[in-house]
């Protein structure tokens, strides 16, 4: 890896953290473009963007709106942890989740029990 990419990375990874268990978060902006990176450790693991709707006429300097936009609307749809319209957490579940289970979880998922979040052998 380049130098310049290891000190891109280095700065993304220094950056303030923020936990999705810890949502909502008063600290991302609401109406705004916003990039993010999502980590696990050390590893980078998703790279995202929000915001690329939010035009000229959005009110980025009042107190944060009832209704998400931008930033805040896809960090917020992630945290849900819904797969359905969330393209990472379909990746996160798909990528990280699923190899974890055991075959009779992903049977029981299969069949649409909420049995299959239980631990192995529970």
């Amino acid at each position: 890896m380049s130098s310049s990419s290891t000190l891109a990375l280095a700065e993304l990874r220094d950056g303030p953290l923020y936990r999705f268990a810890d949502w909502p978060n008063p600290e991302v902006p609401n109406g705004r473009i916003g990039v993010y990176t999502v980590w696990g450790g050390d590893e980078l693991i998703y790279v995202g963007m929000g915001g690329r709707a939010v035009g000229p006429s959005a009110d980025t300097n009042g107190p944060a709106s009832s209704k998400l936009a931008g930033l805040r609307s896809r960090l917020a749809s992630h945290a849900s942890g819904r797969r359905s319209g969330d393209q990472f957490c379909s990746y996160v579940f798909d990528l990280l989740v699923l190899p974890t289970l055991s075959l009779q979880q992903i049977q029981n998922a299969h069949a649409g029990s909420s049995r299959w979040m239980a631990s192995p052998g529970s």
